[in-house]
């Protein structure tokens, strides 16, 4: 699965995470399509803004507007609020440990 994100073990965790939301489970590859675009969005964000890791609250609110896009409006995945916020705190708390924020 990592070489599917480019080596990225990070993002190979977490779509296999993602696989155990009901809302998600059905379409693998839809699932892949919205990581790799909300990664692409993450790393563009990280670019224009070095230290938006510093600031977790800004963060977060960065995060869901990405997983909303990419997940709900692009994939057109049937997700719930709920659905949303767990995904935005699995990237979330996937990022800042990276960073050893947390």
């Amino acid at each position: 699965m990592q070489h599917k994100y480019r080596g990225d073990a990070k993002y190979a965790c977490i779509h296999k995470r993602l696989l155990e939301i009901p809302a998600l489970c059905g379409d693998k590859r839809k699932v892949f399509n919205a990581l790799n675009g909300v990664k692409t969005d993450v790393v563009q964000k990280m670019l224009d803004m070095e230290q938006i890791l510093d600031n977790q609250n800004y963060f977060e609110k960065q995060m869901q507007g990405i997983v909303l896009k990419r997940f709900r409006t692009e994939q057109q995945f049937p997700v719930q609020p709920q659905d949303i916020q767990a995904i935005n705190r699995l990237l979330v708390r996937e990022y800042l440990k990276e960073s050893g924020r947390i």
